[in-house]
């Protein structure tokens, strides 16, 4: 077993326990911090457990407590951990870190700083891995125990999804990894169709994004992705794939044979690395990020090109234009990608429900700086019912 990292964050949201409680959970979900830290209390963030994994696939295994005794003013508690293999030994035992914080409202959820994320790698046997925490109040001394396990398998034995389409765009929701790579020949079959429709205008560089960042969070999926490419027959479809494994890494690369490896272009170099999109296309990038993680940072980036559209050629503008300049076009083009952010901010507003929540934090928050873009996301969601009141309020505090 690899213990990939210890890392640490601080959340909470507001949801309601009885007494002092606590539980743990192995999840696949790369955006846990994000939902507590993004969204306000009252708004549920949505954690898929993961029961069963493959060697080689990345998991976290996550800890939260409830209903601590405040004391002076402070929660404190504090817990261990053990991890016990399929045999019933114990592999591995840590202390965590003590959570020790202010806090007047003890009626929530706080996740634990301590989370661990793991792999199984050879000679890890297949079978059922348990992971039991202790956490006491050290203000009461009161203590809870909770348990969770993982079953360690040689091949994934769930179902391919019918419909391949909404598993990729669920994907965030539902780390689904035996979807991954059907989804991919399908979105393969589908490149000669869109490239005869779009003509002039076919970009398949805009769609590939979530595949990367998918198999970015699993490098398991490697080689059967490379197998997978070197036999395909369509150039465009191969060069997609040749692209996503390439940004992978040299490993991964090298996994492809010559042929497929030829068809690598340097101007790809760095494309899924998106940080101040300039075009169009490039928000698409952002929207895979986000529909494979379910991270806030893609979104923001996002958000943050609705600004473009401020300070240049609108199409009507650039039309009036008699002899329009190379900087009219760029200008254009700036503006071209703003209104293409602010259409896809609604849209996906509407579709994913998370996506409008991060948006009502951000707003309420202030983290919109742009106003003309707080404004927009404000008339946005307060078109939205759930949103009409948390929304009159952030504004009015504006």
């Amino acid at each position: 077993m690899k213990k990939l990292s210890l890392m640490v964050l601080f959340v909470l949201c507001s949801l309601t326990a009885l007494a002092f409680n606590g539980k743990v959970m192995c999840t696949r979900a790369d955006n846990i911090s994000d939902q507590w830290t993004g969204i306000l209390p009252g708004r549920p963030p949505f954690v898929p457990l993961c029961s069963e994994v493959v060697k080689g696939e990345p998991f976290s295994v996550r800890i939260f407590f409830s209903q601590p005794s405040i004391k002076a003013g402070m929660v404190k508690v504090g817990g261990k951990l053990k991890i016990i293999d399929p045999s019933g030994k114990v592999m591995h035992e840590n202390k965590l870190n003590l959570q020790e914080f202010e806090c007047k409202n003890n009626k929530s959820v706080f996740l634990f700083k301590d989370y661990i994320m793991i792999s199984f790698d050879p000679p890890d046997k297949s079978g059922k891995y348990t992971y039991k925490v202790e956490l006491q109040d050290l203000n009461d001394g009161k203590t809870v125990q909770a348990e969770t396990s993982i079953e360690l398998k040689e091949n994934i034995t769930t179902a391919i999804a019918k419909n391949l389409k909404k598993a990729i765009s669920d994907y965030y929701r539902n780390q689904a990894t035996q979807n991954i790579i059907p989804s991919f020949l399908w979105f393969a079959q589908k490149i000669p169709e869109m490239k005869q429709k779009q003509k002039r205008n076919f970009n398949p560089l805009s769609m590939i994004g979530v595949y990367y960042f998918m198999l970015k969070q699993n490098p398991q999926l490697n080689a059967d992705f490379a197998k997978t490419v070197n036999e395909l027959k369509n150039p465009d479809a191969a060069k997609c794939g040749a692209i996503i494994l390439h940004e992978l890494g040299p490993k991964a690369f090298g996994l492809l044979n010559k042929q497929k490896q030829a068809m690598w272009d340097n101007r790809m170099t760095g494309l899924f690395h998106v940080n101040k999109p300039v075009v169009p296309w490039q928000l698409d990038i952002l929207w895979g990020q986000f529909l494979a993680t379910g991270k806030k940072a893609p979104l923001v980036k996002i958000v943050n090109a609705m600004a473009k559209m401020d300070n240049n050629l609108s199409i009507q503008a650039y039309k009036a234009k008699k002899n329009p300049t190379k900087e009219d076009r760029m200008s254009l083009m700036r503006y071209l990608t703003g209104m293409a952010a602010q259409w896809s901010v609604g849209s996906n507003a509407k579709q994913h429900r998370l996506v409008a929540y991060y948006l009502e934090a951000m707003l309420c928050r202030g983290e919109i700086k742009n106003v003309l873009t707080a404004a927009k996301i404000a008339k946005l969601l307060s078109a939205m019912p759930e949103f009409k009141d948390t929304i009159k309020i952030s504004v009015s505090e504006k």
